[in-house]
């Protein structure tokens, strides 16, 4: 999903790619290219921590929403930029240059987008204490900041770690690889929403049980009137 260093996945390791036995996301990687959305380098690697280029991503949705389009006879990603623009998954105007690495604030609104073609995130009882759980969602660019909380909704892309989303940061190709998966595949999405009222705290109503400070939140506004509340 890329320009000429890329070929088929047979052609290219002839059933499995070199870097990827022991990586986190092996088996994520490799499901994608066994449906043909994805593939590795001339080489016979995937390169699965080096980051992703827009173009490459915006690629890499279009071909999951299952368009085959050819690259472009000059800049190979023409086709499925303007495929995307067409679909509404990205702004005409958006981003000055595609051939650069992708920011976790970009790629969350393009799989927003996505999603939104066809799905409504789910909707959960303390999805309103979303904002206040993302540390630095005011870092990023004012209309990013919705699709960043959506994308918590949905459970596409969510923290690095509690309270930090890290918008101007980089993702990798492996990473880029997860997000996808979660789109076509909601059973791996970890709605927020239902990470909050599926949390051990929430059942027990024992503060001791709070081992993630953006529970506290909505574990107050459960409990708050609970006389039997455990202190």
């Amino acid at each position: 999903w890329g320009g000429l260093g890329y070929v088929s996945w047979s052609a290219a390791a002839q059933g499995s790619l070199r870097d990827i036995d022991k990586h986190w996301a092996g088996e994520t990687i490799l499901a994608l290219v066994d449906r043909g959305i994805i593939n590795g380098y001339a080489d016979g690697t995937f390169r699965p921590d080096n980051p992703i280029n827009r173009d490459e991503y915006i690629k890499l949705v279009v071909s999951a929403l299952g368009f085959e389009l050819a690259n472009g006879a000059g800049y190979w990603a023409q086709p499925f930029i303007s495929k995307a623009l067409d679909l509404g998954l990205i702004y005409d105007g958006e981003f000055s240059s595609f051939n650069t690495p992708i920011s976790r604030e970009e790629m969350a609104g393009i799989i927003v987008r996505t999603a939104d073609l066809n799905e409504e995130p789910p909707v959960y009882t303390y999805d309103h204490h979303i904002p206040a759980a993302i540390g630095d969602l005011k870092q990023a660019n004012l209309h990013y900041q919705d699709e960043i909380v959506r994308s918590y909704r949905y459970g596409l892309i969510t923290g690095k770690k509690a309270g930090v989303f890290d918008p101007k940061g980089h993702s990798t190709r492996a990473e880029a690889a997860t997000v996808i998966t979660r789109l076509l595949n909601a059973e791996y999405r970890n709605p927020f929403g239902a990470y909050i009222e599926n949390h051990l705290a929430m059942k027990t109503a024992d503060v001791a049980d709070i081992d993630d400070l953006s529970i506290l939140p909505a574990f107050y506004e459960k409990f708050r009137n609970t006389r039997n509340m455990q202190k």
